[in-house]
């Protein structure tokens, strides 16, 4: 007998196949349209397959893993049209997809469960979009469409590394450096994490991380996230000045990708994990808030010394 989760994983794979021969048929289709065009119109026909199916299913977590694999995707098909093998152009196409896969990965070991079920994030919002063709409309902006626009513009600084077959520079190597310990910060976030809820469950107790690197900051994992997506851009930096004159439109998409990534994280992810912290756990939680008042960069231990000095200093 096939689990529920597996049955839902062999569904999402059907789906996202299709999605992504369907891109690619798109792709071919759009000829007489440049290559990012195309490339964006290819990808959202796979996108509105995507909204279909979750609408079919009536759960917006079938779209949760599109970000992660429309960036390897991407990758794909930017290092297929430049035709550049270079060190730097795979070392970056190796670091989008450690990223992609991993946390794909980190998704359907701890997230995927039924094929209906939905993630608290999108089933929270249910009772606020109603009725239901209120919620799929709303859903397919807010949920699906920013998150594709976010990635293809975050995505577009592969374009011009791999186009560039310049020798490797100071920039690049920081923007490299950056997207490595972001995914390393990343998967020690979501190991501690999911170690974290595995030792609550055994225990029978109620599940709160505020150890490693949850014990700096309230949301490392995000740190890591946006610290991939800035390194990206930056490693095309001098990709960007030695292929074209500057243009501004390009220039504002490409921070776009990570500004724009920045402020969703910030604005709409963190605030939601922590309204739902605080109804389920509420002094728990303001007691972490208090120990830990960074909200992403992990600086706490220069905050914990201050507070120690101080309270040293009363005694004396």
């Amino acid at each position: 007998m096939i689990s529920k989760k597996v049955q839902t994983i062999l569904i999402h794979f059907l789906i996202y196949s299709t999605a992504i021969s369907t891109s690619w048929i798109a792709f071919n289709m759009c000829n007489s349209y440049s290559f990012l065009t195309k490339l964006f119109i290819a990808n959202l026909f796979g996108s509105l397959l995507i909204y279909l199916n979750c609408i079919i299913f009536d759960s917006f977590s079938i779209n949760d893993p599109n970000w992660t694999i429309q960036s390897s995707v991407y990758s794909i098909y930017y290092l297929i049209e430049s035709k550049n093998y270079c060190f730097k152009s795979i070392m970056v196409f190796i670091l989008v997809n450690i990223w992609s896969i991993r946390l794909t990965y980190n998704l359907y070991s701890t997230a995927v469960h039924g094929i209906k079920d939905e993630d608290w994030r999108f089933s929270d919002l249910r009772p606020k979009w109603k009725p239901k063709i209120v919620y799929f409309i709303l859903g397919f902006f807010g949920i699906l469409f920013l998150p594709f626009v976010l990635t293809f513009f975050g995505c577009i600084p592969l374009y011009y590394i791999f186009k560039s077959s310049e020798n490797i520079e100071i920039t690049e190597c920081l923007g490299l450096f950056l997207m490595l310990i972001g995914i390393l910060i990343e998967a020690i976030s979501d190991y501690q994490l999911s170690n974290e809820f595995e030792m609550a469950k055994k225990e029978k107790r109620v599940r709160f991380m505020r150890k490693g690197l949850w014990s700096q900051s309230r949301h490392p994992n995000y740190f890591g996230e946006i610290l991939y997506w800035f390194g990206l851009f930056i490693t095309s930096k001098p990709s960007l000045a030695h292929n074209f004159p500057i243009d501004y439109l390009k220039l504002s998409s490409f921070v776009f990708g990570p500004v724009g990534i920045f402020l969703m994280i910030y604005f709409i992810s963190m605030p939601l994990m922590e309204e739902r912290q605080l109804k389920k756990k509420p002094e728990l939680y303001k007691k972490y808030i208090s120990e830990v008042p960074f909200k992403i960069l992990p600086l706490n231990f220069l905050f914990s010394k201050s507070k120690s000095n101080k309270k040293n200093f009363k005694n004396k």
